[in-house]
């Protein structure tokens, strides 16, 4: 008889057993969600500063683009606009510095750089 009151013992240990690591594992899996919202959180916080910077240059760019220097900063570079008490100097165009220009543009050296540090210390140009 006595085999009788200690086998609903054994299961009743194997039930508890059973109930505890089920609540464990409920609870390990709260808590990884609850770790997994809080990381999206964070991501998504960081993403807002960064959209709210964005959105700050961005407004202070059109507040730039709407202010009468940058209408006159445009207008004198595209439209060739000056001021009323602005002089204005034009220069003669001159063949000659046109063709040294091209000249010097057109000349290529293809030596080595040895040769060029050879030349430059050892010779008299």
């Amino acid at each position: 008889m006595k085999k009788i009151g200690k086998f609903p013992k054994i299961w009743s240990y194997i039930f508890l057993i059973l109930v505890l690591g089920y609540m464990a594992f409920i609870f390990s899996k709260t808590v990884w969600k609850n770790y997994a919202i809080n990381q999206q959180i964070y991501k998504l916080q960081k993403e807002t500063e960064v959209l709210q910077e964005e959105n700050l240059r961005l407004k202070n760019l059109v507040a730039y683009y709407q202010s009468d220097s940058y209408k006159e900063r445009m207008a004198r570079l595209l439209l060739n606009y000056k001021n009323p008490n602005e002089l204005v100097v034009a220069f003669p165009f001159d063949a000659k510095l046109n063709k040294d220009l091209e000249l010097t543009e057109s000349y290529i050296d293809t030596r080595s750089n040895l040769e060029k540090w050879y030349d430059f210390l050892f010779k008299k140009s």
